[in-house]
């Protein structure tokens, strides 16, 4: 019987028995120093059918399907940058905001995990928060660290300022 009119179980029968067939053989051919062909002792790696059969989560796209999936969450990612534009200073450039948004649109598209128990629009908002927050921080001169130790002191010298009726 040819394999395209089989039956979907004929087909796990068929890969079961391949599967039983390779780990049978009992040892492998090997190459010797003078370049001949020997049988060696040890045995093959067996294949078992937990390892044959798993489906993929990460099932690659067609680009048509990543391209439709981008141009339908692009204005999420015009929405998210303008909600965080208004919290950041005047000097900080919308656009390069904006190109930081689709790159993390871009990520949330690859590395999204439809056997996850999540939307792929909530997935895509954490994403492209967190690549508009990386682009902000390789756009500070200042390190992280840095800028919360000065928050910190900031906070303290207003305090003690109250406690001493200087502001």
């Amino acid at each position: 019987m040819s394999t395209a009119t089989q039956k979907p179980d004929q087909d796990e029968e068929l890969q079961e028995h391949s599967i039983t067939e390779l780990s049978e053989q009992p040892s492998a051919q090997t190459l010797d120093e003078s370049g001949e062909l020997r049988e060696s002792a040890a045995p093959l790696p067996t294949a078992t059918a937990s390892k044959v059969a798993k489906p993929n989560p990460y099932t690659k796209k067609t680009p048509h399907d990543r391209e439709a999936q981008v141009f339908e969450h692009t204005p999420l990612i015009k929405r998210i940058v303008t909600r965080m534009a208004a919290r950041f200073p005047p000097g900080v450039n919308f656009e390069d905001l904006y190109q930081a948004g689709i790159i993390g649109l871009l990520d949330a598209v690859d590395k999204f995990d439809t056997s996850k128990d999540v939307q792929f629009k909530t997935y895509a908002e954490f994403r492209i928060k967190g690549a508009v927050l990386d682009e902000l921080r390789s756009m500070d001169w200042v390190p992280r660290s840095v800028r919360a130790a000065a928050s910190d002191w900031e906070t303290a010298w207003r305090t003690k300022a109250s406690e001493l009726g200087r502001e």
